[in-house]
């Protein structure tokens, strides 16, 4: 099987590709398509993958439109865990919709990243796997002490005037091991891109995945 190869995009700076992920398991091959489409066309039809590239010498091959692709694990990853078993995805991620090998279209491309992201349906954030089986209780800290926080805003009239509470009366968790699992959280890299504002902050709507 030959590697893809790319066609090129109008010069309008109107079109993009979206990315059609085949339904599979697993340890199937990952399957795809790549479909030019304006993006008046392409508004609210199509997911965008929000993560960190990682390393360029981790690389897995996937197969679109019949050709072999290389991408790397951090993506390869995400794609296995967002393919759904039984029907086709619509999705949008920078390195495999964009041509990187032509810096033309990589240009234009760059300059509609705030449409594409605002005109998706949703930012799926990956931040990649659970190794050290923590997600669960980091997410239900997370919840707890977001809920902890607005209540004392409520009691006080606003974040500026909660007072210095002693230990005793503190409601927001002293545990250190929890608090030990969200450094951890937000030691992750995707939260260091300068592109995360963009993609998250100018998103219909968000989903973080960490599994």
């Amino acid at each position: 099987m030959i590697l893809f190869l790319y066609s090129d995009l109008p010069a309008d700076g109107l079109h993009i590709r979206l990315l059609k992920l085949e339904p599979g398991e697993k340890e199937d091959y990952i399957h795809c398509h790549l479909e030019p489409t304006s993006t008046a066309d392409a508004r609210g039809t199509y997911e965008c993958i929000s993560y960190v590239w990682g390393a360029s010498t981790e690389v897995r091959r996937i197969i679109i439109d019949g050709h072999w692709i290389y991408i790397t694990l951090n993506l390869f990853l995400a794609l296995q865990h967002f393919r759904k078993p039984d029907e086709e995805r619509t999705l949008w991620a920078d390195a495999i919709c964009i041509q990187q090998t032509n810096p033309p279209e990589k240009g234009r491309q760059v300059q509609l990243m705030g449409q594409i992201y605002e005109n998706s349906l949703r930012t799926l954030v990956w931040l990649g796997l659970d190794h050290d089986r923590i997600a669960v209780e980091t997410t239900d800290f997370l919840k707890e002490t977001s809920a902890v926080a607005r209540s004392l805003c409520e009691k006080y009239g606003g974040v500026t005037k909660i007072p210095i509470l002693s230990h005793e009366e503190n409601p927001v968790s002293q545990d250190k091991r929890k608090w030990d699992f969200f450094q951890t959280f937000l030691g992750f890299a995707w939260f260091s891109r300068v592109w995360v504002m963009q993609e998250v902050g100018i998103a219909p709507d968000v989903s973080m995945h960490w599994v």
